[in-house]
């Protein structure tokens, strides 16, 4: 019988670097809008759109994923349901910021700089959950901020695989740190989201929702927040999208349905885009419950990595969303290696002699679900549904 690990570790890898980059390939899409104009796909909300809807497809394996024999989960309640749209306004928030961003630097540097999430849980988990955090914690946040440093810096410098050689050819140097900061920012809600979350199913509903019920349903409200609330902000807010507005629109939905219309690769790519983010998602969860944080950990790096491997490969045969090597990717490879180095200090995966451990990290936060890493064991059912239904 094959182990289920052989299974989840190169599917979480798999389809979370092909999420990445599809992220990106997304953007690069051009097509004829609103008022005949040809622009780019520079469309976060419709990305965020996207992964709300992976997110509530993955309801479909929480309600029928039966391991206790008892038939198909039961509807979670509404009230339960409009609780958990407040950690869904700051998952919407984190995505829709982290592909403003992405617009204007490369994935890789995206990908790493997200990991400043981990600075801000921190801080967070101090002031709310009321968290002590050790020395050793706090040595691989200080690894982590240099680090974002490193990459923050060589991403500004990077050209694009055009052909340019200085970043005035390209987006201009503000735009990329406008777009550093951006990814940054959207890490404190990415922070919001992860205490709101530990809060709320330990607390609030003291572990009786499983990770794939909270999914979908955050999705779901994702959904009608998005809906009702952001994509009437992004039409109403001046920014490039052509727009029956004044000064334009921050995103606009008509330019965006006539965009799909006349470039019906969009729809595969929307297809693609729905199937590699479900698929992560649940890949990410079965990874904690069959294996423990260390797995996750590794494999979150290791993407992250294959990420750049396969950017640096684009660039190299000439495709258009692709990155080129040169003398500042040096220091982003060093940047990478801090990076890993400082997560894995911060989550006691690596112990540095000098540093008192006590066992469980304290501000190690888990995913909802998550097993510890000492109880690395089968656990399906706190990504499924810890409670017993009828």
């Amino acid at each position: 019988m094959v182990r289920p690990t052989l299974i989840v570790i190169p599917s979480m890898l798999i389809m979370g670097t092909c999420y990445s980059i599809t992220q990106k390939v997304l953007l690069q899409q051009t097509s004829t809008g609103y008022n005949d104009v040809q622009h780019k796909f520079d469309k976060p909300f419709t990305q965020t759109l996207l992964m709300i809807t992976a997110m509530m497809l993955v309801l479909i394996v929480h309600k029928y994923w039966d391991t206790t024999g008892k038939g198909p989960h039961p509807p979670t309640p509404w009230k339960t349901r409009f609780i958990l749209a407040i950690p869904s306004s700051c998952d919407m928030i984190t995505t829709t910021l982290n592909i403003f961003g992405l617009i204007y630097i490369n994935v890789s540097i995206y990908q790493m700089l997200r990991s400043a999430y981990i600075i801000f849980t921190s801080i967070l988990s101090i002031i709310f959950l009321k968290r002590h955090i050790h020395g050793y914690e706090w040595f691989g946040i200080s690894m982590v901020v240099a680090a974002l440093i490193l990459v923050g810096y060589a991403g500004i410098y990077i050209p694009p695989i055009d052909g340019s050689s200085t970043p005035e050819e390209d987006h201009p140097v503000s735009q990329k740190i406008l777009g550093a900061l951006l990814v940054i920012a959207a890490q404190v809600f990415h922070a919001s989201q992860v205490v709101l979350e530990e809060y709320l199913l330990n607390v609030k509903f003291q572990g009786t929702l499983g990770a794939l019920e909270v999914t979908g349903n955050e999705g779901i409200m994702g959904f009608f927040i998005l809906i009702l609330i952001g994509f009437p902000f992004a039409f109403l807010c001046p920014g490039n999208d052509p727009s029956p507005m004044t000064k334009g629109s921050l995103e606009n939905i008509w330019d965006t349905m006539l965009m799909v219309y006349h470039n019906p690769v969009l729809v595969g790519i929307f297809v693609i885009y729905i199937i590699f983010a479900g698929t992560y998602n649940v890949s990410a969860m079965l990874v904690l419950a069959f294996t423990s944080s260390m797995n996750e950990a590794i494999t979150d790096a290791v993407r992250t990595l294959l990420v750049w491997v396969c950017m640096l490969i684009s660039g190299a045969i000439g495709l258009p969303f692709g990155e080129p090597w040169n003398r500042y990717s040096w220091m982003e490879l060093g940047g990478f290696i801090l990076l890993v180095t400082g997560n894995f200090i911060y989550n006691g995966h690596l112990k540095i002699p000098f540093f008192k451990y006590t066992g469980q990290n304290s501000s190690q936060f888990h995913n909802p679900g998550e097993t510890k890493e000492e109880d690395a064991t089968v656990n399906i059912s706190l990504i499924q549904d810890p409670k017993d239904y009828t």
